[in-house]
């Protein structure tokens, strides 16, 4: 009993540390080389300056960060649920932007 209970431990620590290891070899999920563009065929989105935006409205947030954030919401290429897309790209963008920059 104790040669199978030690076996399975080993088993176990055998398995995690294999899979630890092979996360090790995955692309970070949140980098890209690619530059951000916002998404194509919209004129709205074409139009809005993050930076303009957020000097001109908003206060005690931090404007680089502003139009990071709102440039990564805005280059999103799908809809973030399946079979749903939201209605104003832009009002998210400036959600996110304010709620992670203050």
């Amino acid at each position: 009993m104790w040669h199978s209970l030690s076996f399975r431990l080993f088993m176990v620590l055998f398995v995690c540390g294999g899979l630890v290891a092979s996360v090790q070899f995955l692309p970070p999920l949140t980098a890209s080389d690619e530059p951000l563009v916002f998404m194509p065929g919209r004129p709205e989105v074409a139009s809005f300056d993050p930076i303009q935006y957020c000097q001109s409205n908003l206060s005690g947030v931090s404007c680089e960060c502003f139009a990071q954030k709102a440039a990564q919401v805005l280059s999103e290429a799908n809809a973030r649920v399946t079979g749903f897309d939201y209605a104003n790209p832009i009002d998210l963008a400036v959600l996110q932007g304010s709620q992670n920059c203050s």
